[in-house]
């Protein structure tokens, strides 16, 4: 057994309990506020989709979806509170998120999804006119 087997094994459920709930809004190393954000997808033939934006300099391989059932696909990410763009990368094709309520022109012609991530841990995280959703899931 490693050792980052026996920490998740030590982790009792009263500890789990809290994590899950204080999940939506953390502070990272350096003391700055982020916030998780939800992002969902649903395309029932789709083979790979993953996220590509100003949060990860536009690399869609660095935030790759996970795949849930019925052609649904959830990604959730840890960000500061800011104003990001990004497009979803669909079997190798860039598209804007048909979830989002707000979107930008972008330097190609198209348009770019915008998500507003909240300041506060006050509400869902994200601002209004965003598609993103914080809180628990089930997978």
């Amino acid at each position: 057994m490693t050792a980052n087997e026996e920490n998740r094994l030590s982790v009792g459920p009263q500890k789990m309990n809290r994590m899950k709930k204080n999940r939506n809004y953390r502070a990272n190393g350096n003391g700055t506020a982020t916030r998780c954000v939800r992002l969902e997808f649903i395309h029932p033939t789709a083979k790979s989709v993953s996220v590509a934006g100003t949060f990860n300099e536009w690399r869609p391989g660095a935030t790759e979806m996970i795949a849930l059932e019925n052609g649904r696909w959830l990604k959730e990410l840890v960000l500061q509170p800011e104003t990001y763009e990004y497009q979803l990368v669909v079997d190798n094709q860039w598209m804007p998120d048909p979830l989002a309520t707000e979107t930008t022109p972008n330097s190609f012609g198209g348009v770019n999804s915008v998500l507003r991530v909240a300041g506060t841990c006050e509400g869902s995280g994200a601002e209004p006119g965003s598609n993103a959703r914080d809180g628990e899931y089930e997978t």
